[in-house]
C-alpha cells in the first residue's frame, strides 16, 4: 500500500528529523528502495502503481509515498518531487521508472513484465 508521509516512519531515530523536525534523508526503515512521488505528472499515475505491483512480486523492498501537500512536499529529501526515487537512503533518479527499469535497478533481470507485452 501506498503511505501517506510520515516523517516519524521515515526518519526513525535520524538527528536531523529531531532537530530540525523533518526529514532530510529516507533514513530509517528496512526499505531498499524509497519512492516519493505527486500526482503532478499523469504518468505517476500509471507507473507507480506497476512498480509497486512489481517490487512485490519480486520481493523486492519498496516504500512508496505519496506526497500529497506543500508541506510534504517541503520535507522531500530531493529537490523534485513528482518523482524522487532513493536506493539505500541515497538518491537515485528523479526520472520516471517502467516496472522493467525498477527492476533493473533492483538487480532483477526480467524479460517481460506483465505490461510490456
Amino acid at each position: 500500500m501506498r503511505d501517506q508521509f510520515d516523517v516519524s516512519a521515515a526518519c526513525t531515530g535520524c538527528r536531523a528529523a529531531e532537530v530540525q523536525g523533518l526529514c532530510q534523508a529516507p533514513c530509517g526503515g528496512r526499505e531498499r528502495f524509497v519512492l516519493y512521488y505527486t500526482d503532478q505528472c499523469p504518468f505517476t499515475y500509471y507507473w507507480v502503481p506497476r512498480v509497486e505491483e512489481a517490487a512485490r512480486a519480486y520481493h523486492v523492498p519498496l516504500k512508496v509515498i505519496h506526497v500529497t501537500s506543500r508541506e510534504q512536499a517541503q520535507s522531500v529529501p530531493a529537490p523534485v518531487t513528482t518523482y524522487a526515487l532513493f536506493k539505500d537512503g541515497k538518491f537515485l533518479t528523479q526520472s520516471i521508472q517502467t516496472d522493467k527499469k525498477f527492476l533493473k535497478l533492483a538487480g532483477i533481470q526480467v524479460e517481460q513484465c506483465s505490461d510490456t507485452k
